[in-house]
């Protein structure tokens, strides 16, 4: 009886693993997927403020869904805060809803070494994907074609089912100038 039990065990032991990796698997890939969309978003608002050039104080460079502002002191034009605002039900063209705020702040022009880009999330979602903490992109190296960042990340995800993925982590990025 106990041989047939200790079979039984280790015939159920790698499926029970198995699950846990396919279930951990499938949260990095939709993990990576959501988190790879916000940070293309937010890096194309950056790109599309570095055009504004003489503008001091507040500009709205889109003012529907979702509105976004850049504040900046009167007198310079950094740090900037760039407010990506979704509002409580924005859909976007292949119908993701999302709801509250992405801030960021830019501490100085993306091509000076030492500028910091820190990013954080008010009330956040995503399809109800509810997103806690940020990231920080530090310039370490500019080159006349390409910028490297240090990149800090600690973000929280809550689904609509109560599963919580987390990413804490650091990375280099090399971006085209």
């Amino acid at each position: 009886m106990k041989k047939l039990f200790y079979l039984f065990v280790l015939i159920l032991i790698p499926f029970f693993f198995t699950a846990c990796e396919k279930d951990d698997f499938n949260n990095n890939i939709i993990t990576e997927q959501i988190t790879d969309d916000i940070i293309l978003l937010v890096d194309n608002v950056i790109i599309a403020t570095d055009k504004i050039s003489d503008s001091k104080g507040e500009t709205v460079l889109a003012n529907t869904c979702p509105i976004i502002r850049v504040h900046h002191p009167d007198t310079a034009l950094f740090p900037r805060t760039i407010v990506i605002n979704f509002g409580t039900n924005c859909r976007d063209s292949i119908g993701n809803v999302r709801t509250g705020r992405i801030i960021t702040v830019v501490s100085a022009p993306r091509n000076l070494v030492g500028t910091k880009i820190s990013t954080r999330f008010d009330k956040y979602s995503y399809n109800g994907i509810k997103f806690e903490g940020g990231k920080q992109m530090i310039v370490k190296k500019v080159t006349d074609t390409q910028i490297t960042l240090l990149v800090r990340f600690k973000i929280k995800l809550t689904f609509p089912d109560g599963r919580i993925v987390q990413r804490i982590g650091e990375t280099i990025k090399i971006v085209k100038k």
